[in-house]
């Protein structure tokens, strides 16, 4: 899924990408207006302070395994799975 829509629309949006773009708002990193788009999405997430790169590869050897962007595979598929971006932001807290 690349360029295309985000599967999860505003309102249908799960409440841990609500979370995510809530924070990166407030460090004045992304617009009020919530993505449109899987690159808004994507630049929304690694934006938002709570995404660490590293630690999710270490974390979910599977990833690292497969050659995946851990953003990306994070917003098409960790989100969904519950799978935490940083040790700092538990998704299941918000699912």
């Amino acid at each position: 899924m690349t360029g295309g829509a985000v599967r999860h629309p505003r309102a249908a949006a799960p409440n841990w990408m609500k979370r995510l773009r809530n924070l990166a708002k407030r460090r004045g990193v992304v617009s009020t207006r919530f993505p449109s788009d899987e690159a808004q999405a994507l630049a929304m997430i690694k934006a938002s302070g709570l995404f660490h790169h590293e630690w999710y590869l270490q974390r979910y050897p599977d990833v690292a395994e497969a050659g995946a962007d851990p953003a990306l595979h994070f917003l098409n598929h960790g989100g969904q799975e519950k799978r935490d971006p940083s040790p700092q932001f538990r998704t299941r807290w918000y699912t």
